[in-house]
This record gives C-alpha cells, structure tokens and sequence, in this order.
C-alpha cells in the first residue's frame, strides 16, 4: 500500500513539472517530469493494472482465450501487476527510438533543405519549357512548387520542390513522371532529391535495425 501511495504522489508531482516545463519551454524540467511520471505511473501499476486487464479480457472479443486471460489476472494480481512494469518500458523503449528517429529524420533534412534547396533542377540543355509543361508537375502528389522563373541557378531553367518524406523509390518514380513531362531524360535532371532520399532509407533501416535488434 504503502508503495502505491508513494507513486500516487511521484505521479501527481511528475505530471505537475511536466506541465510546467511544457509552459515555460523548459527540457530540462519536461525531461525530469517525464522519468518521475513514468516511476509513477509504474509503481501505481498495482493497483489498477490487474482490474484493467480484467475489464478488457470481458470487453474485447476473443472467446475462450479472452476469458481465461480475464480470469488469470483475476486470480493472480500480484503476477498481473508484476509484468506490468515489463511492458510499460517497452513500451516507452520502442516510442523514443521512433521519437528519436523522427527528430533525427526532420533535423537531418532540414539541414539538407538549408544547404541545397533544390530538389530537382531542369537543365537549361532541355530546352524552353511551355506553359503546360511549368503548370503539370505542380499537378503531381509529392510536388511542393515548381520555379520557372526568379533567382535560378547557374545553366538550370526550372526547379521542382519535392515533399521531404520522400524513400528511394518514391524519389526516383517522382524524377521519372518529372522528366516524362518536360519530355526530356532523367539524367538532364539534377538536384538533391535521390541524395535526401537515401538518408530517409538509411534512418529507415537504423530504424528497423534498433527495434528488431
């Protein structure tokens, strides 16, 4: 009981820096109030972890097995509320690689933006471009703009802005319907774009490499 208690008051005083720091924009604080609500949250667990599994074994479909399962967490408390913890740092184990991944994924290519902008340039050896052929790729799903005309770079007579989550393959379908509009060969295309997508695949694969592992 007296365990419950503590984490009861862990918890509320967790959630309470929590929210101070996410007011003040303070890491530090969301960070210290974040690990003091998970400790709290888990050394409650005890006391509502085994009525929780109770009432979704006899809520949620699943026959005989559900039943048995409900049954179990009813009968053996202790053990429900033992694997608990288990599965609580799991869970929160998985969710901050996938928030590290993300954060990584977003400041990586934001970086990438700053430093070359471009994500597909038209050669000026292509050719004038018509007004269609300035209008179409704007019409594409993963086309943020098209610029015909302004500052351009040096020998390029367009440049096309692509969606940052772009994989390999969605980068290099996007490259082929670009250069079948302007009808003109993928290797008259420049840009950054393949590059930003191979560091999409490669935090991909760390990814999938971090969660499998």
């Amino acid at each position: 009981m007296l365990r419950v208690i503590s984490g009861a008051v862990i918890l509320v005083v967790g959630a309470g820096i929590l929210v101070f720091g996410a007011l003040t924009h303070n890491p530090g604080l969301d960070i210290a109030g974040g690990l003091a609500s998970f400790l709290g949250v888990v050394m409650t667990s005890r006391a509502y972890v085994p009525a929780l599994v109770r009432g979704a074994g006899s809520v949620l479909p699943g026959g005989i097995a559900s039943r048995l399962a409900a049954t179990n967490a009813a009968r053996y408390p202790v053990r429900t509320s033992t694997s608990a913890p288990a599965l609580l740092i799991g869970v929160l184990l998985v969710a901050t690689v996938l928030t590290g991944q993300h954060v990584a994924r977003v400041n990586l290519l934001d970086q990438l933006d700053r430093e070359r902008p471009v994500d597909i340039a038209v050669a000026m050896t292509a050719g004038p471009l018509s007004e269609q052929q300035s209008t179409e790729p704007r019409a594409l799903p993963d086309v943020l703009g098209v610029q015909t005309s302004g500052e351009l770079p040096y020998g390029v007579s367009a440049t096309v802005d692509a969606a940052q989550r772009l994989d390999v393959q969605e980068a290099t379908k996007l490259e082929e319907s670009v250069a079948k509009i302007l009808h003109v060969g993928t290797d008259e295309l420049g840009g950054a774009l393949l590059e930003k997508a191979g560091y999409v695949n490669l935090l991909e694969i760390l990814l999938a490499v971090t969660v499998v592992g």
